[in-house]
């Protein structure tokens, strides 16, 4: 039985209809707001008062500082502390996450990892006395992030469980489109000349060969170059060819 169909199981029809929506929403989210607003609909099938994002690169078992955040809801002053006080630290939600990359409900983690007392007091001052976080990571395993649906009273439902296992691989798409697209309208602007010597570059092409290929000087090339890597916060030309990549630079216009 396929995920999809163990879900529509549990849900009604016009449940459903709601939840392949939120999907529709996911596969179409290009900005922070329009993931806010998925969220937003999401409440309609977890319930659940607050909500963030948190993700981090990934070097095998570890987990890479800093941390970007999408807070949808939770308080800033939370936020802030929970920075100030370094609580990723000692967070067992955390460390659960980015250990399993599954779907946890606090309870169940806060039982097996029982929090530091000033921890669990801190975070329940704001709210957050309860609560689920699922995690994924990239197919490359260089990413992982976290979901967090929390709030005051929130209820363990295998329900809720087996909707956020199913939505969140697409949430983090939804989230990574999000940030391709923010990156892409930072991008740093390239002339057509810079664009050509850049794509040469790219396939691995010297100095003098991109020279003769476009018929100027070798001192013309490597001014170009120097731009390049002056526009692109690059150290050298095969970094400076694989952030236009990832930029979307090298795309034929």
């Amino acid at each position: 039985m396929s995920p999809m169909s163990k879900i529509i199981e549990r849900l009604t029809r016009r449940e459903t209809v709601f939840l392949l929506h939120i999907l529709q929403m996911c596969a179409e989210c290009v900005s922070r707001e329009e993931f806010e607003e998925i969220v937003g609909c999401l409440k309609g099938l977890v319930p659940f008062e607050y909500s963030v994002f948190l993700s981090a690169h990934l070097d095998g078992d570890s987990v890479q500082e800093p941390f970007k955040l999408i807070n949808v809801n939770y308080d800033p002053e939370w936020v802030e502390l929970y920075a100030e006080r370094k609580y990723h630290l000692v967070d067992p939600i955390l460390r659960e996450n980015f250990r399993s990359f599954g779907v946890q409900y606090w309870g169940d983690t806060y039982e097996k990892d029982p929090p530091a007392l000033d921890f669990r007091t801190a975070a329940e001052g704001f709210g957050l006395r309860s609560g689920y976080t699922s995690g994924v990571r990239n197919q490359a395993g260089t990413r992982g992030g976290l979901f967090s649906f929390a709030g005051r009273d929130v209820k363990k439902c295998a329900r809720s469980l087996a909707i956020l296992e199913f939505i969140t691989p697409h949430l983090f798409l939804a989230v990574e489109r999000t940030d391709n697209a923010d990156r892409l309208s930072a991008a740093p602007a390239l002339s057509e000349r810079e664009k050509a010597v850049l794509r040469w570059t790219a396939q691995g092409k010297t100095t003098w060969e991109t020279a003769a290929i476009m018929n100027i000087g070798e001192r013309t090339v490597k001014f170009h170059v120097k731009n390049i890597m002056r526009k692109l916060n690059a150290v050298s030309r095969t970094q400076a060819a694989a952030v236009a990549s990832e930029l979307g630079l090298l795309d034929a216009d």
